[in-house]
């Protein structure tokens, strides 16, 4: 956790700073909330009722999705999940404590989002694959499509 910092208002600043990412407004909150939630409080509204999954997930989480959803790469990635399903990815990513990384979900989070949600451990994988967080790939330079080729010479215009 993040220890106290004291006031009703709260230091938001020392939860996110070293998160990386954008900063207080990204992350989610219960609706109508001002604090950040962790996916404690995240597991405990999606399982507080059975009606939960039935009903839209903003009305009980304020949280930042992309205006567009990210189209993947490669048919391996394909996803198809509703958008009722990605709201309630992209509520839980934002929790403080997941920060859009795979690795920071509670497995009892994993299967509340299965019961409630539908979304299972391959639904899981491929929704946060697809959003390329993956400190690995980027060290890896890209490979040259034409490296084989023979250079501009190939290609000489009048």
């Amino acid at each position: 956790g993040f220890g106290d910092r004291g006031g009703v208002g709260g230091d938001l600043h020392s939860a996110t700073s070293n998160g990386g990412g954008g900063g207080t407004s990204a992350l989610t909150r219960v609706r109508g909330g001002a604090e950040p939630i962790n996916q404690a409080v995240f597991l405990a509204t999606i399982t507080s009722s059975r009606d939960v999954g039935l009903r839209p997930v903003s009305d009980y989480f304020d949280f930042k999705k992309p205006a567009r959803n990210i189209q993947p790469k490669h048919a391996s990635s394909f996803l198809q999940l509703t958008d009722h399903q990605h709201d309630a990815m992209y509520a839980l990513a934002g929790c403080y404590d997941v920060n859009y990384l795979i690795s920071n979900i509670d497995r009892e989070v994993r299967v509340a989002m299965t019961a409630v949600y539908g979304i299972d451990k391959d639904m899981f994988n491929r929704w946060y694959k697809n959003r390329g967080r993956n400190p690995s790939r980027a060290l890896r330079p890209k490979r040259r499509r034409n490296a084989a080729g023979g250079g501009p010479s190939e290609s000489e215009s009048d």
